[in-house]
C-alpha cells in the first residue's frame, strides 16, 4: 500500500499540478509590446480552464456550453467585422470612381463653356 501517516497517503504529489509557472520571463521591450498588440487578435484567451484533478463536476457542462457559445459568437463577430470592412472598402472604391467620373464631366463642361465664351469674344 501507501505506507506513511495516512493523512494524505499517496496524493502528496498533487502540488506538482500547480497552475502558476515558476519560470520568470524578462519584461517585454516596447517593440515587443507593440508587436504583441498586433498579434493579440489571433490569441485565444482561456478564461475558465479545467482543473487538473480528474472527473467532471456538475457545472462543467454548463461552463462548456457557455464558453462554446461565447466562442461561436466571437467568431461570428470577427466574420461580420471582416465582411463590413470589405463592404466599406468596395463602397469607398465605387465612391472614388464616381467622384473621378464627375470631375471629368465637370472639366469637360467647363471646357465647353470656355470655348463658347471665347467664340463670343472673337
Amino acid at each position: 500500500g501507501g505506507g506513511g501517516n495516512g493523512a494524505m497517503g499517496r496524493y502528496t504529489s498533487a502540488k506538482s499540478f500547480d497552475d502558476r509557472s515558476t519560470e520568470i520571463a524578462a519584461a517585454p521591450t516596447a517593440a515587443e509590446v507593440k508587436e504583441g498588440a498586433e498579434k493579440k487578435k489571433d490569441v485565444l484567451e482561456v478564461s475558465n480552464t479545467m482543473g487538473s484533478t480528474a472527473g467532471a463536476g456538475s457545472g462543467d457542462f454548463h461552463q462548456y456550453r457557455n464558453s462554446r457559445r461565447r466562442e461561436l459568437f466571437r467568431l461570428e463577430r470577427i466574420d461580420a467585422d471582416a465582411q463590413r470592412e470589405e463592404e466599406d472598402r468596395a463602397f469607398n472604391e465605387r465612391k472614388r470612381e464616381r467622384a473621378e467620373e464627375e470631375e471629368a464631366k465637370r472639366q469637360k463642361r467647363a471646357e465647353k463653356r470656355r470655348k463658347k465664351k471665347d467664340k463670343k469674344k472673337g
